[in-house]
């Protein structure tokens, strides 16, 4: 055996955690041959796991602990494919479409707003008055699915029906999803343009996605940033939910100056205690002007913690970093985070560890961890670290520094936890920028468009 192994293991503590952690591994084993592992079991494991490195931390020497995470590390790296394989197994899809109104519940007492399930028509947005001019800004009005069709009284329009299928007129494919496909529309009466998302519902059911939908369409309800795309309503048809969102016509985002509009558009989604969980450049569209808009919200999550409880009991450190403890692998694999990976507790920190992995595709052109398979991606992911250019292609001091803060891989320790985006926003890469006006500032790319109905820069996939 290695001395200095031997050296750590003759510390009273060390030794003690070594054989809890062991004995872990042992009884997972011991029901794996047993046949009695469940989901449950592995979230149990998880949390048991973490329990034993905080005490480490607390009771051992850095040199100690550092072995010990190492440990743990590579158990959870062991089990964490076969735990999301027994997640999908144990799914009942007949049970959960019974629970769904639920958790629609659920979702509606979250963001704490007596307006959601809503739907705001978009014939809102051209006129109030029959004889007023058109007015194209977002109505603050929101109208419920069940309400009826308009009445006018002299001239003012006091109630609008919710949109409908029909009301709009399919132009073309926009692009495909794991959540469904996004057409270009416009509306048959006032010939706005907008992106409908639908969701074929049987699909939705097989696949667990149901929650997912709902969530996404409520965050948007609430959301009003002119960095986060805008919802106009959303219906159901037969075989499909489907959500009315604003149309962004520059496509996908792929250009370094619009990381500083992604970075606004998480801390307002941050402030409401919203982690979007799937941050990526298919996910920034650019609009007609230039700038940046965030989409894509069918995996993120809401957080219900009460900070000021927190705060009072000790725990503000743990707040964002663990915010969530469903354990859930969630996202495209090349930009989640490592806690994620090893289903640990996580929260806001993985998108700020998503926009480090963006932030490093956009200078150096690749994500900075590769694999073969998506088991090979999250290990390297887990135990390497992140390699930059050198020579004549290095990067800036300053870029290559807010990268590796970024990419920290304990998320305490991540740039952005701490203290949210203002820790970002005084880093030195941004010394350049004035965040209070890039809504004002020239944008370096707009998209030329042939018409209103062009979406080449779009991959439909």
């Amino acid at each position: 055996m290695d001395l200095a192994l031997l050296r750590l293991i003759s510390d009273g503590a060390t030794r003690f955690l070594h054989h809890q952690i062991v004995e872990v591994a042992s009884d997972c084993l011991s029901r794996s041959r047993d046949d009695t592992i469940t989901c449950s079991y592995f979230c149990e494991m998880s949390q048991r796991l973490d329990e034993t490195l905080n005490e480490a931390q607390q009771k051992t020497s850095p040199e100690s602990f550092a072995y010990l995470s190492k440990l743990t590390k590579q158990l959870l790296m062991i089990v964490s494919r076969p735990a999301r394989l027994l997640e999908c197994l144990e799914f009942d899809p007949d049970e959960f479409y019974h629970l769904l109104e639920e958790a629609e519940g659920v979702v509606r007492e979250q963001l704490g707003s007596g307006k959601l399930g809503l739907d705001r028509d978009p014939l809102m947005d051209v006129e109030l008055r029959a004889d007023s001019p058109r007015n194209p800004a977002p109505s603050a009005e929101l109208t419920r699915v069940d309400d009826a069709v308009p009445e006018c009284s002299g001239g003012l329009v006091t109630r609008r029906r919710a949109p409908r299928e029909d009301d709009y007129e399919t132009i073309k494919l926009v692009s495909n999803g794991a959540y469904g496909a996004v057409y270009l529309v416009k509306h048959r009466e006032t010939r706005q343009r907008f992106a409908l998302k639908k969701m074929n519902k049987q699909t939705l059911v097989l696949r667990n996605q149901i929650d997912q939908v709902f969530a996404e369409r409520d965050i948007l309800t609430v959301a009003d940033n002119p960095f986060v795309v805008s919802f106009y309503g959303s219906f159901e048809t037969k075989h499909h939910l489907c959500m009315l969102m604003e149309y962004v016509e520059g496509g996908d985002c792929a250009a370094l100056l619009y990381v500083a509009e992604t970075v606004l558009a998480i801390e307002y989604l941050h402030s409401y205690g919203i982690v979007h969980r799937d941050l990526k450049p298919d996910n920034l569209l650019i609009t007609a002007m230039g700038h940046i808009k965030l989409t894509d919200f069918g995996l993120s999550k809401i957080g219900l913690m009460n900070r000021t409880t927190l705060v009072a009991e000790g725990f503000e450190n743990t707040a964002d970093t663990q915010q969530f403890k469903d354990k859930q692998l969630c996202g495209t694999p090349e930009y989640i985070a490592p806690e994620v990976i090893l289903r640990q507790g996580y929260g806001k920190p993985v998108d700020w560890w998503a926009l480090g992995v963006i932030l490093y595709e956009f200078l150096v052109g690749c994500v900075p961890f590769f694999g073969e398979s998506p088991e090979d991606l999250f290990s390297k992911v887990i135990t390497e670290d992140v390699e930059y250019p050198d020579g004549d292609e290095a990067l800036p001091a300053e870029a290559e520094d807010l990268i590796k803060r970024l990419l920290e891989k304990n998320p305490v320790e991540r740039l952005g936890t701490l203290v949210g985006a203002t820790q970002l926003m005084v880093h030195p890469f941004f010394n350049s920028l004035d965040f209070n006006s890039l809504l004002r500032q020239k944008a370096e790319f707009v998209p030329q468009l042939e018409n209103d109905e062009d979406t080449s820069y779009f991959d439909s996939k």
